[in-house]
C-alpha cells in the first residue's frame, strides 16, 4: 500500500520516525526514492532507538536512487564517529546534490568532525548542523581550520561544549565569512566568547546569532540584543 501511495502521489520529502529498525536493503532499492528532495531519519523520542544503525546507514549509502537529494537529516540515530566517517567517505557519491546536512543527537565527538569537514563533498554544503552531540574545543578547531573555504550560510552547533575557546576559534575562522545564521545555544559560552563573536570581522554578515542557555550575564544579553534585536 505504501509503495502504491508513493507511486501515485508526487512526494518529494520523507521523514522516517520510528523505533523499529528500517529494512534498509529493501529501502535502498525503492524506485520512488529518485523523486525525493529531502529525507530525514529520526528516533521518535530522546534515548529511544531510531530506524538506522551504522550497518543500515551503509545500505542507504549504497543506493543510487538518492542523487537528487538536497537535504538529509539523521537525528537521534546514535551513529557516532564511525557513522559520520562513513558518511563523509561515501556521501559524495550517494548524495551529489546535497546542500544541507543535519547530524544531530548522534553521539558524534571531536574525532568524527575532521573527516567530514576535510571532504570535498562537505565543502559544497550551504547548511550544516551538528547540534546536541559531544563536541568540544577540538571539534570547533576542526570546523574552523578546514582548508576548504566552503560556502556555509547556516551553522548549528547547539547543545555541545565548545566554551569560550570554541567561540574564539569560530570567530577567527575566515571560512565562516559567508555565514548569515550561527546557532550556539547551551555551549558554556560566557562574555569573552560573546565579545569575540560580536567583534569578528569574519562574521560581519551574520543576521542571526543564537546563544540561548549560555552564561552571558545581563550586560552580555543587552549587547547581543543591541546587535540582533
Amino acid at each position: 500500500l505504501l509503495d502504491a501511495f508513493f507511486h501515485r502521489e508526487p512526494v518529494t520529502e520523507l521523514i522516517v520516525a520510528s523505533s523499529h529498525a528500517l529494512d534498509s536493503e529493501r529501502f535502498a532499492t525503492l524506485p520512488w526514492l529518485e523523486r525525493l528532495d529531502a529525507l530525514e531519519f529520526r528516533a521518535p523520542r530522546s534515548n529511544a532507538p531510531g530506524p538506522l544503525s551504522r550497518d543500515r546507514l551503509e545500505h542507504v549509502l549504497a543506493s543510487r536512487r538518492l542523487r537528487k537529494l538536497t537535504r538529509l537529516a539523521l537525528v537521534g540515530e546514535r551513529l557516532g564517529d564511525e557513522g559520520l566517517r562513513l558518511l563523509a567517505e561515501q556521501g559524495g557519491k550517494t548524495f551529489p546534490a546535497l546542500e544541507c546536512l543535519h547530524v544531530e543527537d548522534d553521539a558524534v565527538t571531536d574525532k568524527g568532525v575532521a573527516p567530514l569537514v576535510a571532504s570535498r563533498w562537505a565543502a559544497r554544503f550551504a547548511e550544516l548542523s551538528l547540534a546536541n552531540n559531544e563536541l568540544r574545543v577540538e571539534g570547533a578547531s576542526a570546523l574552523a581550520d578546514s582548508r576548504s573555504p566552503g560556502r556555509l550560510t547556516r551553522l548549528w552547533l547547539g547543545g555541545n561544549q565548545l566554551g569560550d575557546d570554541g567561540a574564539f576559534l569560530i570567530a577567527r575562522a575566515p571560512r565562516f565569512r559567508t555565514l548569515v545564521e550561527l546557532s550556539l545555544p547551551r555551549n558554556r559560552i560566557g562574555p569573552p566568547g560573546l565579545a569575540a563573536l560580536l567583534e569578528a570581522e569574519s562574521l560581519a554578515q551574520l543576521r542571526s546569532l543564537d546563544l540561548t542557555g549560555n552564561p552571558l550575564g545581563a550586560a552580555g544579553w543587552k549587547r547581543l540584543r543591541a546587535r540582533f534585536g
